[in-house]
């Protein structure tokens, strides 16, 4: 059996040469000798139309229009030191911004109400100080107490304290 199969394989691997041989001296010569028959039947080459413009002095402007999303080189986040109410916007999306321009503003009067209410308590805070020192005798518990109060009130007033 593999004594006839491998005479088989031969034969038919020749024939399939001999066919694609042929067929490709069938395709080659038909095309030729058309053409060679009828030469006027050649492709046309097309033609471009000539534009011609008299050449005037100026700028050389191109616009190129691309779809997308222009994303900036750097971006920065913000964060404030104290919450409030925005009443005022100085720049918009995309502006360039420089080192100490006022961005935006906040409504100061929840600021100052609280400010106030600070010193009054630092005040207060003194007044109980004096008062616990000024006892006879003077109760030394009161008076660390009323010294960790006043320090405490005095650490709110700093910038960034309290």
């Amino acid at each position: 059996m593999k004594r006839l199969s491998i005479p088989l394989g031969i034969i038919a691997s020749l024939v399939l040469i001999l066919f694609s041989g042929w067929l490709g001296y069938a395709t080659g010569e038909r095309t030729m000798s058309f053409s060679l028959a009828l030469p006027s039947c050649k492709q046309a080459t097309p033609t471009a139309t000539v534009r011609t413009v008299r050449v005037t002095l100026g700028d050389v402007r191109q616009v190129l229009t691309v779809p997308g999303d222009v994303t900036p080189a750097q971006t920065e986040n913000l964060y404030f030191s104290a919450a409030g109410r925005l009443v005022e916007v100085n720049v918009q999306a995309g502006d360039q911004v420089t080192v100490g321009q006022t961005l935006a503003s906040i409504d100061p009067n929840p600021l100052k109400l609280a400010l106030a209410q600070a010193q009054a308590d630092d005040a207060a805070k003194q007044d109980a100080l004096d008062q616990a020192k000024q006892s006879s005798p003077p109760d030394s518990t009161a008076v660390k107490q009323a010294e960790a109060a006043a320090l405490a009130s005095q650490i709110a007033l700093k910038p960034g304290g309290g």
